[in-house]
């Protein structure tokens, strides 16, 4: 089986855990995790670390990731001992991150070991801005954070920024790939419609899944729903 889930944003991995039971998530499922795992929180990294030992879960990049990559400078430069070298372009990229909640991510990792936070920091680096996959049921999903920015059905994905796939807000009606469905996070539901509250909006040729302030666990093959707590 395939799940999806988004924007957990330092959510308490402990209860991560037992979410994953209770929905029966098994070593042969595959859990896609669309972004934002980090910042607004005390256990970003606790939960980042959580997610890197799990073999069947899988980090797609969220903006809150490429917030903390393009500041990756402060932590290269205190692993080498040296005072990190702040451009202007690097101040606002660290004011833009700390703005969005990522004080408490930085704290965090600055108080890790350098082989740790070179670890976190190479999964992070490592973690896929899109995923396709293929259902129990042969349907076919494009899995990103945010949707595609600038959508273009000719468009490739190859040629997608980072920025497009991370920040974008897809219309209602907007399609995806032929005989693709597109699933996003990032946009909490409740934009679509008073009546999305805590439900995720299925518009046929895309799946928003950023139940916020509730985020929810999603089972592709049957939409089956699982709230976290």
């Amino acid at each position: 089986m395939t799940y999806v889930i988004s924007d957990l944003f330092g959510y308490d991995p402990e209860k991560l855990a037992a979410a994953f039971e209770k929905a029966g998530l098994r070593e042969e499922d595959t859990c896609y995790v669309l972004g934002n795992v980090i910042d607004y929180g005390e256990n970003s990294v606790r939960l980042l670390r959580y997610l890197m030992e799990q073999p069947n879960v899988e980090l797609i990049l969220g903006e809150h990731e490429k917030m903390l990559l393009d500041c990756s400078f402060i932590f290269e430069a205190l692993s080498a001992g040296i005072p990190a070298e702040l451009t202007p372009g690097r101040v606002e990229k660290l004011n833009r991150w700390k703005d969005a909640g990522g004080g408490d991510t930085i704290r965090a990792l600055t108080a890790l070991s350098a082989d740790e936070r070179a670890d976190i920091l190479d999964y992070v680096g490592d973690a896929p801005a899109y995923a396709f996959v293929t259902d129990e049921n042969d349907r076919d999903w494009l899995l990103v954070h945010a949707g595609l920015g600038n959508y273009d059905p000719k468009k490739k994905m190859s040629e997608y920024t980072l920025a497009e796939l991370t920040e974008t807000v897809p219309a209602r009606g907007e399609n995806c790939y032929d005989g693709v469905t597109l699933v996003f996070g990032h946009t909490p539901t409740l934009e679509y419609g008073d009546e999305y509250e805590g439900e995720i909006v299925d518009d046929g040729g895309w799946l928003a899944v950023d139940t916020d302030p509730v985020p929810t666990l999603v089972r592709l093959e049957d939409l089956q729903c699982f709230p976290l707590e």
